[in-house]
């Protein structure tokens, strides 16, 4: 086991989360944006299952993964899709062939996106604490967890001074992973995304 305080957390906690393990189990009372888009990425090449809380700080990273990679482009799609009615009903030729070619970029942007992700499937995998605060930091792959005092945002991760444990011991991951399991399968204790 080997111990870091500082404002570094960061360094262990994304090497794990963008490194090559196959798995990810992570439990953070909090997690922001900047770590939700981290998430999305890497669950594109492995399963990723979150513990988290529902609270204020959580609902904009919690709103980007349940969209997952769509992000505002179906907004602006429809956007030009009503500005392109309005301007046909209208009558306004010009208008319409040009509005018609602004939106296809969005089209085309949200149709390779959907593709990608008909391809890829969204790995990424949340249930929300309910009943009891859900407190720890855990962050668990195949090979190393890191348990400690770091939310998975970014004020925690690259702000505070934080304290991690690195541990390389199989024996314990096991036991953090059954740990962590426990908690994935406990109804009373989470709900899905």
């Amino acid at each position: 086991m080997e111990g870091y305080s500082g404002s570094d957390s960061y360094l262990a906690v994304e090497s794990l989360i963008n490194g090559p393990s196959r798995r990810l189990m992570i439990s953070s009372p909090y997690i922001d944006l900047f770590y939700a888009e981290m998430l999305i990425s890497a669950a594109r090449k492995k399963e990723i299952f979150l513990l988290t809380t529902n609270s204020s700080i959580n609902k904009k990273a919690l709103l980007k993964i349940s969209r997952g990679a769509y992000g505002i482009m179906p907004k602006v799609a429809a956007y030009f899709l009503i500005l392109l009615a309005i301007s046909a009903v209208l009558r306004l030729w010009y208008a319409t062939a040009a509005i018609f070619f602004l939106s296809l970029f969005p089209l085309a942007r949200i149709y390779v996106v959907y593709k990608r992700r008909e391809r890829t499937p969204h790995n990424l995998k949340v249930k929300i604490a309910r009943g009891r605060f859900l407190h720890e930091k855990i962050y668990i792959s195949e090979k190393i967890a890191i348990v400690g005092s770091a939310n998975l945002t970014f004020r925690g991760m690259h702000r505070n001074i934080e304290h991690i444990e690195t541990i390389l011991d199989p024996q314990r991951i096991g036991e953090l992973r059954s740990h962590f399991e426990g908690m994935w399968k406990n109804r009373k204790m989470s709900k899905n995304l």
